[in-house]
Parts: structure tokens; sequence; C-alpha cells
């Protein structure tokens, strides 16, 4: 479930459906300000990616599914990750682990084809919802392109 007022920032391979922000498909015939929206989607997106190949390094046990949790565990035991991260950065800045991360040695991990897509999302929202979400993103869009 979303939180109102905020969004997942997902790939293309979900919907543009109220909650999840994917990026334009088809923008280089879509205009500038959809050109830009997928540009700095594709920035943050890398940022998050980052992100997680760096706890997947440290916490080993992030690299494999873990389907004897429930999602909520999932979720505590990633945040329980980052917390233990930024303490070790805190108190240890000068770990190997952190060289690896700023000299940019740490690699994504993306996983190519075969993977199940995750059934996370609102399946049931109605047309005038998923048009009122696109008209959004549009307008986000179109804000970063005045900005």
């Amino acid at each position: 479930m979303v939180i109102s007022g905020k969004y997942y920032l997902v790939d293309a391979a979900y919907k543009n459906v109220p909650g999840f922000l994917p990026p334009y498909k088809n923008a280089a015939r879509a205009g500038p300000e959809k050109i830009l929206f997928n540009t700095r989607h594709s920035e943050l997106r890398n940022v998050i990616e980052r992100t997680f190949g760096v706890l997947k390094n440290r916490f080993k046990f992030l690299k494999g599914p873990v389907p004897n949790f429930y999602m909520s565990t999932q979720v505590n035991v990633v945040i329980a990750c980052c917390v233990l991260h930024n303490f070790l950065r805190l108190h240890q800045p000068g770990d190997a682990h952190f060289q690896l991360a700023e000299d940019g040695n740490v690699g994504l991990e993306h996983q190519q084809g075969g993977g199940e897509l995750p059934h996370v999302q609102p399946l049931n929202a109605s047309r005038a919802e998923v048009m009122a979400w696109k008209a959004r993103r549009d307008a986000i869009a179109t804000e970063m392109y005045g900005a």
C-alpha cells in the first residue's frame, strides 16, 4: 500500500497506476519534457540501485530471496540494515566496504530474464484513476522542464 501523497519510483516493467511512477515509454517521440523526466527518473533509480548494491555487499543475506518471511519482516530487515550501515559509517568511516562504494567498485546487480515481476501493484484501479495518475505524471514532467 502506498502512503497518500507519496509514490514508488519504479522501472518500466510496472504499469502507470496510482502510487507507482514509471518512466515514459517511447519518450523520444513524446517531447523534451518527457525525455528530461526519464533522464531524472533514471538518475534517481541509479542512486537506489547503488544503495542496494552497497547493502548487499555488506549484508550478504540480502543477495538471495527470503521467501519464508512476511513482506513486512523483509521491509524491517532492510531498514535495520540501513540503520546498521549508517551507524558503521559514522563510527568506522575507514571501513573497506565504504572505500569500495566510494571508489565506485560496487556493481549493480540486474536480473536478466526469467524473473517474475512483483505482484504488489493494485490491479483494481479504475480507468479514471489511471488517467488522473497519468495526468499527474505529465504535470510533474512539465513542471520539471519549466524549472
